[in-house]
């Protein structure tokens, strides 16, 4: 009769990013954010400015959205015009004003325009 060793257990140890609030959007943006990498424009984040956000950026703008019968307005949505235009013809995630910047931030002195 041979007796057994008992096999060793081995843990592993998950490396985790930081903790990113769920009020900063869906998954894949508070995901990208943990990397250090803006949602959008796909650059790194504005290094040391925490409280600079997208709403106050000179590249963000306002799509106006309108019902299908075209004269009623039935919300606006922040974009970056930075972010590439996939396909069916939309330009990046929708932002909120406090989304930390980009390494492309430029200063404006008020809101984000309405175009596009």
């Amino acid at each position: 009769m041979s007796i057994a060793t008992p096999a060793t257990a081995t843990t592993v140890e998950r490396v985790r990013p930081p903790q990113v609030s769920a009020r900063t959007g869906n998954a894949n943006i508070r995901a990208a954010l943990a990397q250090g990498i803006h949602p959008a424009s796909g650059r790194p984040l504005l290094p040391g400015a925490p409280a600079t956000g997208c709403g106050t950026c000179a590249l963000s703008y306002i799509r106006v959205l309108t019902a299908p019968d075209g004269r009623d307005v039935t919300g606006t949505r922040l974009k970056c015009s930075q972010a590439p235009i996939s396909r069916r013809g939309h330009q990046g995630p929708d932002l909120r004003p406090d989304t930390p910047a980009c390494a492309s931030y430029q200063a404006t002195g008020s809101t984000p325009s309405t175009s596009r």
